[in-house]
């Protein structure tokens, strides 16, 4: 695949993996509004058996994604891994249209918060604190970690 840059200034850039590739996939996919899923499969004659997927959009399979096959990998000469990913376009391609949003003067700011709170404080608690506290300056807040001291 190549190579990837990372989300932070300054971060080093990193190969790509099937995470990436993963994630591109779903969010081509995300754009029709149904539900996306993968079902395990060895059917695809140019995928690995063991490192491959069929993509379901709702109950039908639209699409494939995994590692090369190692036959044809061989035959690139390169000693990095390979993966594929197809979609079948009658199904990815039916798509709802994003709603136009007035273009921001400002700069997108991410800041990442490390909050301490009492345990028995639930996250939707939280986030309806800051949501009210950050009113309309907020436009996403998502939880990625969670860390108890001792546990």
């Amino acid at each position: 695949m190549g190579r990837s840059v990372a989300g932070a200034v300054g971060s080093p850039r990193v190969s790509a993996d099937f995470y990436d590739l993963k994630a591109d996939v779903e969010a081509l996919l995300a754009a029709s509004g149904e539900s996306m899923s993968y079902r395990s499969s060895s059917n695809a004659r140019c995928l690995h058996p063991g490192r491959s997927a069929r993509i379901l959009k709702g109950d039908r399979p639209c699409g494939w994604i995994g590692d090369l096959h190692p036959e044809l990998a061989r035959a690139d000469r390169s000693r990095r891994r390979r993966y594929y990913s197809s979609s079948e376009l009658d199904i990815t391609s039916a798509a709802r249209v994003p709603a136009a949003t007035e273009i921001t003067r400002l700069p997108v700011v991410r800041r990442d918060l490390a909050i301490v709170v009492d345990e028995t404080l639930t996250f939707s608690q939280l986030r309806e604190s800051v949501t009210v506290a950050a009113s309309s300056l907020l436009q996403e807040l998502k939880v990625f970690d969670v860390y108890r001291a001792g546990g």
